[in-house]
């Protein structure tokens, strides 16, 4: 089995989790929605907080934020590609 570095919860020990486990929760999460959905969903509430920051409600993260977005923009660009049977840029 193979397991993540161990990482170390809010008040807890440190714990392995494996790489299995990891990709359980992506199946169950990707039998809700296909990629495409995941992608359009985050690109709708990424929008709304953008206009939200210009509407005042200024976060001080913006920048950190963007990039956990592009992140996930470009995981699920990955499983859209998986799910086309297409190969992906990066796994």
């Amino acid at each position: 089995m193979e397991t993540n570095e161990k990482s170390r919860p809010p008040g807890g020990a440190s714990v392995v989790v494996s790489k299995e486990s990891y990709g359980q929760l992506v199946v169950n999460m990707l039998e809700k929605q296909t990629g495409f959905q995941w992608k359009r969903d985050l690109w709708g509430l990424f929008s709304r907080y953008v206009e939200s920051n210009h509407n005042g409600d200024k976060s001080a993260n913006l920048l950190d934020e963007f990039w956990t977005f592009r992140d996930l923009v470009e995981f699920f660009e990955n499983v859209e590609a998986l799910q086309a049977g297409k190969e992906v840029r990066e796994l």
